[in-house]
């Protein structure tokens, strides 16, 4: 079962029982009769600072060496105490020093003759200056009723004036747990729901319930095949497991449990743990996905476990697995030698209040410069407009076979976040210039509907439609004259640096009207003359009006290359009941007396008379909005029909001059908080109080559903392929790998356009989170922008020579699979070669392999995202295809690509993936680089691989006009592996809810690496590792030796984290 995206969270658990026996807080004053200390040698200090949960905390400070005794000074925290022998204990602390040191803690009596009260009383901790978490656990070994240390710290060995910081100190007592008990065999009950049980009659268990004979079956291996024993199940199909054992006494047992796809499991009557509303959220399915506790009494008790199919089977794993003491395992990300911050002003965070980081602007001439990019390329309007060639590339007028590439990002002009909307005039110089330092030279626009009407800024008092007014002409419309003049100001800004821009006309469910609060614009629009008119004046104002700053009026500026029509339209918020009613109203003219039957997926299944009503509708949006555009006489590139990846949704893009889509990896999702209990921080977002970010924590290495050729094989290869949204989420643990596939893949497809979505460059920056996508602090982001730079926009990687056309036939596009999606055995081929699709012959090319597909994948969605599900059994179809490949020569025998293997290699040879290993490598003449999971060597070209300790991906670019990396000059290495903010909270050490918001500043994953790299010079390179603007932080040794530099590092042990290296032959 492979879902591309997860709804809600919710699951209900029963977590281990602990009894806390002793907590100390530090948030009020407290008495000898509970806390004792040394003021001889120890000194209590005031301080504000809080520890990472936000607790006060009590600073000590060592005023009086006791000869490096450790017990020569003490704090003692004790209480009375009821401990029998064999009770388990655990003691957690946060704790951070002035100095690095050593400390000591021990459970002692608190009188003589001062005895332990296990072989492991004594504990130790490295100080160091950064806030560490401790947990400590023992067994007492025997009765205890008296007054007990819980603990004594011993501070005697740490440094003279050094100051402690202690949070408070919790002593719990754990509960045993009790052996799976678990019978062997279980009673399997095909069809069966748990609503169907009565409890109080299933001893023993029954033959039948509700007709459905019972089946003894047993787990192998944890695992159940329920189509094995009951028959092929369509998805959703359910069934129920029960199972009977005996306790020796009233306790929890854990338990570990997955399923294809959904499952509750029931004790005695009661649900303890389900996940009936999120699926099983890990693929593939195991025993290990979610381990958890349930109760029970002692003698007889029954378990249910009640499981429904899935996609792509009906699979169930249950059973025992290696002990966790803690479940939820939540997880803070500090600073530590794993997590290193970057290098930044040591500015604080203050609530939704973006600040200003000088250091992570690029600086000129460094080697993160890509200003290069724009000063080698013709001036704006040099060489006449951006058009379409024969070819259906993007290239300037007056030199057609000159083709251009751009690489943008997307800007929401008047979001809070970047202040644009406060920006001064200095101040908005200053930004196009960070932004032309980027090399970008493009900017996507979204949202200027919102900005230019006054939705600038913070969020506005709730305003509806009515009490707003819809307004119909360009005069009637609100702009904000304030917003207006720093938006042409910005634009002209812009140009003056040769960066062009790609804006959408209307991107709200607010569109061009003072309303705040959303309305059913987007569905609206396909019938409502009164939206219609109402996009038409903002389309008007955008084309027509005249900056002041440049003297022209974007309909004419060579400047746009083209707009969005309205951005995401096929992304309705509540598709069905906003569609229906104007289905309705057309089948009752079509049918006049009859009920309409409800439209939704079900019906456009099944009902030819729906899809062409929907498609006419759609298709007839887009002939109005290109006779719009013609009749204001813009002639850059349109496009619409961006989000969704549908059949349904290609026909409404062929009236369009080009295709342009958005796609995602790992998508975080709002979700309920999983774990009980947490008490948010919220430094950030508090309106996502009680929620978090569910982010998928799978590769993007696949063949399977991959996000970008799903994307891909939407392409027509007639006009351009813009890519005008994407992202890796920056809090999925595999987000090393995007920059590397985005620019290889990128260059062999030859798109024409990538847009980073979120916003890389800013001046005004807030805390990066998961949802924050390309955001302007997340070091991956600018590892992406970086290798598709030079991977695919200086063309390093070869573009494909051949075209595969996916070519759908009119019986195809007007069947029941008008809204499912071409499946991924076919967009898999766009790791070997040129992908695309045409619809009916439209869209098609002459000199394409033409390919009718026979197998589509489900599609699911109508909100905020269309699932994608492969189909299942496609891997002989994805065999034959690459046969075909090898028939017509689009591959040689020599090329490597195996689908049973999961190995794809392009056809040019320069990029292999093993979708297995979920590795990729890369080896272009300037460019050479790998994605790696294991620690083993590789071996690429001149660069190799020996050590990396840590999944990442290693990269090494030339960066001057060297034809090769043999005899460049300056080389830039790129060790990208993840970065977090912190203080963010995971509930457990997958990171796969983000339950609490981090803040400045940003911490790079360390790792330890080595590699060697030919080169032709005579002399030994200096080698740097870079801050975020370029310069040089800090220089590594390395040895040259016949041509070979040998590099080893440890990121852990650099002050300040980077991905960036810099290396400078003489």
């Amino acid at each position: 079962m492979k879902k591309l995206l997860l709804p809600l969270l919710f699951l209900t658990t029963l977590s281990l029982s602990a009894e806390v026996i002793h907590e100390q807080k530090w948030d009020a004053s407290f008495t000898t009769k509970e806390v004792i200390f040394n003021n001889r040698r120890l000194e209590k200090v005031a301080s504000q600072e809080k520890t990472p949960d936000g607790d006060a905390v009590l600073a000590l400070r060592v005023i009086e060496k006791p000869d490096n005794t450790p017990h020569g000074a003490q704090l003692n925290l004790f209480c009375d105490a009821n401990l029998k022998k064999g009770d388990k204990l655990r003691i957690s602390f946060w704790i951070k020093g002035s100095e690095y040191g050593t400390i000591q803690f021990n459970f002692i009596q608190h009188g003589k003759p001062w005895k332990g009260i296990s072989r492991r009383s004594i504990g130790s901790v490295k100080v160091r200056p950064e806030w560490q978490k401790v947990t400590y656990e023992l067994t007492v070994e025997q009765d205890h009723q008296e007054p007990i240390r819980f603990p004594m710290f011993m501070l005697g060995a740490y440094p003279l004036n050094a100051t402690l910081l202690l949070g408070p100190v919790r002593t719990e007592k754990i509960q045993n747990h009790l052996p799976l008990a678990l019978r062997e065999s279980w009673m399997l009950y095909p069809g069966v729901t748990p609503e169907s049980l009565d409890w109080n009659a299933l001893d023993p268990l029954p033959v039948s319930i509700g007709g459905a004979k019972g089946i003894p079956v047993t787990f192998r291996n944890n695992a159940l095949d329920l189509e094995s024993v009951a028959g092929r199940a369509a998805e959703g199909k359910p069934a129920l497991l029960l199972n009977q054992f005996s306790a020796g006494s009233d306790g929890f047992m854990q338990l570990g449990v997955g399923a294809d796809w959904w499952f509750d499991f029931l004790v005695n009557g009661k649900s303890i743990y389900d996940t009936l509303k999120t699926g099983n959220t890990v693929t593939p399915a195991g025993v290990t996905n979610h381990v958890f506790n349930f109760p029970v009494r002692k003698g007889k008790n029954t378990v249910a476990l009640f499981v429904k199919s899935g996609s792509e089977g009906w699979k169930v794993f249950c059973g025992a697995v290696p002990f966790r003491e803690k479940l939820d395992n939540v997880t803070t990300i500090l600073r530590a030698p794993e997590w290193r911050p970057i290098k930044m002003d040591p500015v604080e965070w203050v609530y939704v209040q973006p600040r200003r980081i000088p250091m992570l602007d690029v600086k000129p001439g460094t080697a993160l410069d890509l200003s290069g990019f724009l000063d080698r390329a013709p001036k704006i309007g040099e060489l006449g407009r951006i058009i379409v060639n024969q070819e259906g590339k993007l290239a300037y007028e007056k030199e057609p076979s000159r083709t251009v590439r751009f690489r943008s990002f997307t800007i929401d002009p008047g979001a809070w976040q970047n202040r644009l909307y406060a920006m001064s005039k200095p101040e908005i110089e200053e930004y196009a210039e960070a932004i032309r330092l980027r090399g970008f030279n493009m900017v996507r626009i979204q949202a200027p509907d919102g900005a230019l009407t006054g939705k600038n800024g913070y969020p506005k008092k709730p305003i509806t439609l009515r009490e707003a007014t819809l307004p119909r002409t360009m005069e009637e419309l609100p702009i904000d004259k304030t917003f207006a003049d720093r938006w042409d100001y910005f634009v002209a800004c812009l140009r003056k640096r040769n960066i062009y821009l790609l804006p959408d006309i209307a991107s709200t469910r607010t569109s061009w009207t003072a309303a705040t609060v959303e309305f059913d614009v987007k569905t609206g629009l396909l019938f409502r003359e009164d939206y219609r008119e109402n996009w038409r004046a903002g389309f008007h104002y955008m084309m027509k009006h005249v900056n002041p700053y440049t003297g022209t009026r974007m309909v004419d500026d060579p400047m746009i290359v083209g707009i969005t029509l309205f951005n995401e339209q096929d992304n309705q918020k509540n598709y069905w009941n906003e569609l229906n009613p104007y289905w309705r109203k057309h089948f009752a003219s079509v049918h006049p007396g009859e009920t309409a039957p409800v439209l939704n997926l079900e019906l456009l299944q099944k009902s030819q008379e729906a899809r062409d009503w929907l498609e006419e509708a759609l298709t007839g949006m887009s002939k109005f909005y290109m006779e719009e555009v013609r009749k204001v006489g813009f002639r850059g590139v349109v496009t619409n029909w961006d989000m969704y990846m549908r059949l349904m949704d290609i026909p409404p893009r062929l009236p369009l001059t080009a295709v342009a889509m958005h796609t995602y990896f790992s998508h975080p999702n709002r979700v309920a908080l999983p774990v009980r209990n947490y008490q948010q921080k919220l430094y950030n977002l508090r309106w996502y109080r009680g929620t978090g970010f569910l982010t998928g924590q799978t590769s993007s290495i696949t063949d399977r559903n991959s996000y970008i050729g799903r994307a891909g094989v939407n392409r027509f290869f007639d006009r351009p392929f813009l890519i005008t949204e994407y992202s890796h989420s920056p809090y999925n643990r595999y987000v090393h790998e995007a920059g590397l596939m985005w620019g290889a893949y990128a260059a062999l497809q030859g798109w024409d356009m990538l847009t980073q979505h979120g916003t890389p460059v800013s001046l005004w920056h807030t805390p990066m989170n998961g949802y924050v996508f390309e955001g302007s602090l997340s070091p991956m982001a600018r590892v992406n922008e970086i290798l598709t730079a030079f991977a695919w926009q200086r063309g390093d990687v070869a573009e494909a020579a051949h075209k595969v056309e996916i070519a759908i036939p009119e019986r195809v596009m007007h069947s029941a699979d008008f809204m499912n999606a071409i499946g991924g055995e076919y967009s898999r081929l766009f790791m070997v070669t040129r992908l695309g699709c045409s619809c009916e012959g439209q869209g098609s090319v002459r000199d394409s392999l033409k390919i009718v597909p026979e197998r589509f994948a489900r599609t699911f969605g109508g909100g905020m995202f269309a699932e994608v599900r492969e189909t299942r059994g496609g891997d002989e179809l994805a065999r034959q295809l690459v046969r075909e490949l090898r028939a017509k020569r689009v591959i040689g025998q020599n090329n490597l690509t195996d689908p049973d293997r999961g190995i794809y290699q392009s056809e040019t040879g320069e990029i292999t993936t093993d979708v297995q290993k979920q590795t990729l490598r890369v080896v272009t003449k300037r460019l050479e680089g790998a994605v790696l999971k294991e620690n083993q060597p590789v071996k690429l070209d001149a660069l190799t691989i020996s050590e990396s300790s840590v999944p990442a991906s290693l990269t090494a670019v030339a960066l001057d006009a060297a034809p090769d990396l043999r005899s460049s000059r300056r080389i830039l290495l790129v060790a990208a592996t993840m970065a977090v903010s912190e203080h963010t909270v995971f509930n457990n050490e997958r990171f796969d809810v983000e339950i609490d918001f981090g803040k400045f500043p940003v911490l790079i994953r360390s790792g330890k690496f080595a590699l060697t790299l030919e080169n032709r010079s005579a002399g030994k390179p200096e080698v740097y590792a870079l801050n975020l603007d370029g310069s040089r932080e800090k220089k590594l040794d390395a040895s040259f030796r016949d041509g070979k530099l040998s590099l080893r590092f440890d990121t852990s042990k650099f002050e300040y984290g980077t991905p960036f290296f810099e290396i400078l032959y003489p």
